[in-house]
């Protein structure tokens, strides 16, 4: 079974409901999004959204709604860069936005996303207009106008080559390592879920109260825990490798999530599991003592590891 189904069987009824557990061929598309999100207050390229500066950035987007859990995206920045700079996977299927969330004025949809790659060297939209094989491209003769774009496999094999400099391959291990993390984590996930009694081995007291929690802010928490002991909600993010300090601070957001949506106000605590705990991390935890680490052989959970066989991938390079 290739790797895309055997994920989207394993996580997509969870996270979009159960019609989304049928699974479809990857897809490839541009999302098109404008300088307030992809530049910070200094006008530099949002850190945030780098892969080699933040474990596996990732949030919610605006996107068609058609797409589909593992479904690839280039990002296109329009208005003052005017290229595309980086790979997106999506992470769930679409689902519809409130009317607060999306355009306004439009029928829109979100899907859960992580970036997987920025390109050292972007590709502008007069590159792209020079190129002959991408001449005909509809998106691009009417200016990457709208939200989204389909991409013809011709047109996504193009683009990959003068991203890449004819290195495509760079992008299936980029995608390939996501899809390995993701499932690792989801195989975490249901090993705590399905063996509860761990906890009280490491000394807590925890009563699972929800599974890829979505809090107001479309963001997604993936366990939520009630601790009978201390009579408070413990949010626990899961990471299949190393834990670092922009982990420690998504715990640390849906924390204040969890006070706001289902604590009353009441503080609440996090905790982080990951392989081992990096340098940015472990500051952070000690400026915040309400969050709590706990690595994979604290746990036992063998079931996360280091793959070394070729997975199967969609055809999508």
């Amino acid at each position: 079974m290739r790797w895309i189904e055997r994920l989207r069987r394993n996580g997509a009824q969870r996270r979009t409901g159960a019609g989304s557990a049928t699974p479809t061929a990857g897809q490839t598309w541009l999302w098109v999004t404008g300088p307030e999100f992809y530049l910070d207050d200094g006008g530099r390229d949002r850190a945030d959204l780098d892969p080699a500066s933040f474990d596996g950035p990732r949030g919610w987007w605006t996107c068609h709604s058609d797409t589909r859990f593992g479904d690839v995206a280039l990002l296109y920045r329009a208005r003052q860069r005017k290229d595309i700079a980086y790979l997106v996977r999506a992470e769930s299927d679409a689902y519809p936005l409130s009317a607060g969330d999306g355009l306004p004025g439009r029928n829109t949809h979100g899907c859960d996303y992580t970036v997987v790659k920025k390109f050292s060297r972007p590709l502008s939209i007069e590159a792209m207009r020079a190129d002959p094989s991408l001449a005909e491209w509809a998106a691009l003769k009417i200016n990457f106008n709208g939200s989204v774009h389909r991409v013809p496999p011709a047109i996504w094999k193009r683009l990959l080559d003068r991203l890449t400099n004819r290195r495509p391959e760079e992008v299936r291990s980029a995608i390939e390592h996501r899809a390995r993390e993701l499932e690792d984590e989801l195989a975490l996930e249901q090993y705590l879920v399905n063996n509860g009694d761990i906890w009280r081995k490491l000394g807590y007291s925890l009563e699972l109260r929800d599974q890829q929690r979505r809090w107001a802010d479309r963001t997604r928490a993936d366990l939520v825990y009630w601790d009978k002991a201390g009579g408070q909600y413990v949010v626990v993010e899961l990471k299949a490798r190393t834990v670092n300090g922009d982990t420690v601070g998504q715990v640390l957001r849906y924390m204040a999530n969890a006070r706001d949506e289902l604590a009353g106000g009441r503080p609440t605590k996090g905790i982080v599991v990951g392989a081992d705990l990096g340098k940015w991390g472990k500051s952070l935890l000690e400026e915040h003592p309400e969050v709590a680490f706990v690595s994979h052989d604290d746990l036992g959970a063998s079931v996360v590891r280091r793959r070394t066989k070729r997975t199967r991938l969609p055809n999508v390079s």
